[in-house]
């Protein structure tokens, strides 16, 4: 791990979430099935792009990284959390980078970037510049963001979201910051309904929670082991079908967008 500098960054995420986030990732079927969806979308543009090396910004505990070295890619991590890093460093083997700069921190460009649940933390203008910047043309950014403004909650402002996207505001974003879109697509479709559900039939929350870390620990349970099976099957369902047909609804958005080869 490399400390290139000591600037706070802008994400507001708390520290004492992390180990929260571990738990709830190797225990939890949400996190297993976005990873599900980022390796099915990326494979097949590894070897039509020929990447080879991919900077995961805002990396956190590495749990997308370590799921992108097996389709033989050079992953970087950099993360502005030391306690986030601290975990990616058993979960990877790429160097790890700590800065809280928005240039990012490259001698060379990269054949891709990835934004994994990440631009809804910060200023889009500035970060996708930067990931356009650490890009050799014709590189792939790789983008998840929380969908549906709609499904707003008291946790997104909890763990630092500054918006919810549709997937005109995230098309629109990408193409002002030079990128053209490759494939944008819905993901978690299946329980949306669930969660619109669960946002109408709760009471709204308006102060923030003096501890936001032990807030969370009381809502972000791991399933036990029938749900997780449930769940599990029924978003191995939806990946197959979202191969095949546009899914309706959306909980959360993928989009694979390309620096113009010029």
């Amino acid at each position: 791990m490399i400390v290139l500098d000591d600037l706070a960054g802008e994400s507001d995420y708390p520290d004492g979430l992390y180990a929260l986030d571990r738990v709830m990732e190797e225990q939890g079927w949400w996190y297993a099935s976005r990873n599900g969806v980022v390796v099915q979308e990326l494979r097949p543009w590894v070897g039509r792009l020929g990447l080879s090396t991919i900077l995961d910004v805002g990396c956190g505990t590495g749990f997308v990284a370590q799921q992108l070295e097996p389709l033989g890619l050079d992953v970087i991590g950099v993360d502005a959390s030391l306690a986030g890093l601290a975990v990616a460093r058993e979960r990877m083997t790429g160097p790890l980078l700590r800065s809280g700069a928005t240039a990012l921190p490259l001698a060379e460009a990269v054949d891709g970037v990835a934004l994994m649940d990440v631009l809804e933390h910060a200023e889009e203008a500035p970060l996708l510049g930067a990931c356009r910047e650490a890009l050799r043309p014709g590189g792939l950014l790789l983008v998840s963001v929380p969908a549906r403004p709609s499904l707003w909650s008291q946790e997104d402002t909890v763990v630092g979201h500054r918006r919810r996207y549709t997937r005109l505001t995230l098309r629109a974003a990408l193409a002002s910051a030079g990128f053209d879109v490759l494939r944008l697509r819905p993901f978690h479709s299946a329980i949306t309904l669930i969660a619109l559900a669960n946002r109408r039939s709760s009471s709204p929350e308006q102060q923030p929670p003096d501890d936001p870390a032990a807030w969370l620990a009381r809502r972000r349970v791991p399933p036990g082991p029938r749900t997780n099976a449930l769940m599990t099957a029924l978003c191995k369902a939806e990946r197959t079908l979202g191969r095949r047909v546009p899914l309706p609804y959306e909980s959360h958005l993928l989009a694979l967008a390309q620096r113009p080869d010029r």
